[in-house]
């Protein structure tokens, strides 16, 4: 049985590792830094020890401890034949789906100039946009992501 509950953990250990601090891994991970450090502090209590020393400056900020140093070939090198894995079953065809939703307004004069520079970086993902002053649900799954302009308080 394979004990894979620490995989967000260990990918958030790998980024940080690699770029020195938790906000390079936070923008390489598209999360926040706070949620970096809370998935590295979980795997540090769960293995008993720190995994970096920090530091409040310098070009690197985390230094990881030789422990995690000596782990962390193996767990980039699992991380990189998990994605492997997963590129084989998505299969080469297969194509993303973004459902954008957004105001007509919002859509004609903002988002359209920018989705030829979107397509032309992302080739493999198609946007779907849901042309509607309607808020919807995104936690039902209704869009992807919703743009909207205005206070932002939003009846749902």
């Amino acid at each position: 049985m394979r004990f894979l509950t620490r995989l967000k953990s260990l990918q958030a250990l790998e980024a940080a590792a690699r770029h020195g601090s938790f906000v390079g891994a936070a923008a390489e991970l598209d999360v926040t830094p706070p949620a970096v450090g809370q998935l590295v502090r979980s795997l540090e209590d769960w293995v008993g020890y720190p995994l970096f020393r920090r530091t409040r400056s310098g070009a690197e900020r985390l230094t990881p401890v030789d422990e995690a140093r000596e782990a962390l070939e193996d767990i980039a090198q699992g991380l990189d034949k998990l994605e492997a894995g997963l590129r084989k079953l998505r299969g080469r065809k297969a194509r993303s789906v973004v459902v954008v939703t957004a105001s007509q307004a919002l859509v004609a004069n903002w988002l359209l100039t920018r989705l030829n520079d979107f397509a032309a970086e992302h080739p493999s993902i198609d946007v779907r946009l849901d042309v509607s002053d309607r808020v919807i649900d995104l936690a039902q799954g209704e869009a992807d992501i919703g743009i909207r302009c205005g206070l932002g308080s939003w009846r749902v």
